[in-house]
């Protein structure tokens, strides 16, 4: 959990307490790996650290559905494992 902390700082600027929610293997064609979902409460402001994200947006979850062809195939798979789409 230290990792997920100091990504999400390094990546986004933001310091919160994170709860495991599970872990998964995720398989394309070329890599596999372990991914592990993590949920936090923050209300921002975010520090986007721009060689790591483009774009942090807050999103209802009704409206997650519009954002599929903007998202990666990975990042679709933990939404759907986590009954949000």
């Amino acid at each position: 959990m230290e990792s997920a902390e100091r990504e999400l700082f390094e990546e986004i600027g933001v310091k919160t307490e994170l709860t495991f929610l599970k872990q998964f293997i995720a398989e394309q064609l070329t890599e596999t790996e372990i991914d592990f979902l993590y949920t936090g409460k923050h209300e921002g402001p975010f520090k986007i650290n721009e060689t790591e994200v483009e774009e942090v947006k807050f999103v209802p979850k009704n409206e997650l559905k519009n954002y599929l062809p903007m998202l990666t195939p990975l990042a679709i798979e933990s939404f759907k494992r986590l009954n949000l789409i």
